[in-house]
């Protein structure tokens, strides 16, 4: 072993390991929260599945509540770092198609729908929990739709009459509420791309004709 290397492993980690030691305990307890619940779940199971000690797991997360939280928030980083949800900077209605179906693919997918079924699930026992970790999820994505809408109204590209706090909740509706309930429900929904894109496109025509001056 050279210097270089004793010094390293007697110091912090490298940068490196502790993000492959992150994504280990994020990944490993999504997989059990799909599995057994959040009920279910434990960081003691969460730890012996990851091969790691309990105490690593609580240096970086104080609570299960705490690690379901960032569970839930790794499956949406980067889902606005796509080409697709980047661009459009000055065309407010554009950037907002772009989020939407960014929602969509996420929410159809069978990893997306595990996640609310624990939701769901853990409603019914942590009513609390679930109420203010369903508030972190939506406050980002709503707050930049209505953000979105309200720059789309000022140019005049929504009528002044439509209330766009309203406006945002049919968005949200029209995006995941169909999509979401069918798979919920055992269905196959729009797990095919193209017929995605086909239910998108739709809807999106539908509700720029009722939106437009």
């Amino acid at each position: 072993m050279t210097e270089r290397q004793a010094q390293r492993r007697q110091g912090r980690p490298a940068a490196v390991d502790v993000e492959a030691l992150n994504g280990l305990i994020i990944d490993t307890a999504k997989a059990l929260f799909i599995k057994e619940g959040y009920e279910g779940a434990s960081v003691e199971k969460i730890a012996s599945l990851a091969g790691i000690g309990k105490l690593t797991i609580y240096r970086r997360y104080a609570s299960k509540e705490a690690l379901f939280i960032a569970v839930l928030e790794s499956m949406s980083t980067g889902m606005w770092e796509t080409p697709q949800a980047r661009a459009f900077v000055d065309a407010p209605l554009d950037a907002l198609k772009a989020r939407c179906r960014v929602i969509l693919d996420m929410t159809a997918t069978e990893e997306g729908l595990a996640i609310y079924r624990v939701l769901i699930d853990a409603g019914t026992r942590f009513p609390e929990l679930v109420a203010s970790t369903v508030s972190k999820m939506k406050e980002p994505v709503e707050g930049k739709n209505l953000e979105l809408l309200n720059q789309a109204q000022k140019q005049g590209q929504i009528r002044a009459d439509i209330d766009i706090r309203n406006l945002g909740r049919v968005v949200s509706s029209m995006v995941t509420g169909w999509t979401l309930l069918n798979g919920l429900l055992g269905e196959e929904g729009l797990r095919d791309s193209e017929q995605r894109s086909q239910y998108f496109e739709t809807a999106w025509s539908v509700l720029m004709l009722g939106i437009r001056p």
